[in-house]
């Protein structure tokens, strides 16, 4: 992306109230991620991912490249969710009452940006669109609790009619039922259906049978 931006991510830093510079690789990372096309941004855990987004949304809207509402964030946890809501907010409050660069034709009152988890947001999508897909709008995202109890309820049902040798095992039920709801949101979340994972096991036990 070309450095001809009216503000540069430090300009825009400074004026919200930091008292240090940005690095190098943090000013690369706010200027230089496109904003029309994908970019990857590696950064480690504790790497202030958070605090750079809180930078990086404002410069968006102070160079008028979005609007507070175009802005969508995703992140994995309703925790992270919260977090980068509050500090995003935040920020664009800081452009808006402390700096200068605050759009002249964007409203004092405006609408934030959507942040919220990965599931929610597909949740939001299926319930907008859902008619036309052919299900219930009502339909609604399943807890972790409800999770949870279903494949308990279906554990103690029906295990023993499909695997009798479970009978036989010396086992913890609440970490097999912990198993079975982890790797259904694995499947659902990569789109792999029950015969594929069949399918991938019996070659992976064929093949460690294999060894022995």
């Amino acid at each position: 992306m070309a450095n001809n931006h009216k503000y540069s991510a430090n300009h825009v830093s400074k004026a919200m109230g930091a008292e240090y510079d940005l690095t190098e690789e943090q000013v690369a990372a706010v200027e230089n991620a496109s904003v029309t096309e994908p970019a990857l941004v590696v950064a480690g855990a504790g790497s202030g991912k958070t605090e750079l987004m809180s930078v990086r949304v404002p410069w968006l809207v102070a160079n008028g490249y979005a609007l507070p509402q175009e802005i969508l964030g995703l992140t994995f946890t309703r925790k992270a969710a919260a977090e980068l809501s509050k500090r995003v907010f935040e920020s664009l409050v800081k452009l808006r009452d402390r700096t200068a660069l605050w759009p002249k034709d964007l409203p004092a009152d405006f609408t934030p940006p959507t942040i919220s988890t990965y599931n929610s947001y597909a949740n939001g999508l299926f319930r907008d669109f859902a008619l036309q897909l052919g299900y219930e709008a009502d339909s609604v995202q399943l807890t972790d609790a409800t999770q949870f109890q279903l494949a308990r309820k279906f554990l103690f049902e029906n295990a023993a009619a499909i695997a009798p040798e479970i009978l036989e095992l010396d086992f913890n039920p609440e970490l097999l039922i912990k198993s079975v709801v982890e790797m259904s949101q694995t499947m659902t979340e990569n789109l792999v259906t029950s015969e594929q994972t069949t399918t991938y096991l019996n070659s992976v036990i064929e093949h460690i049978e294999s060894l022995v």
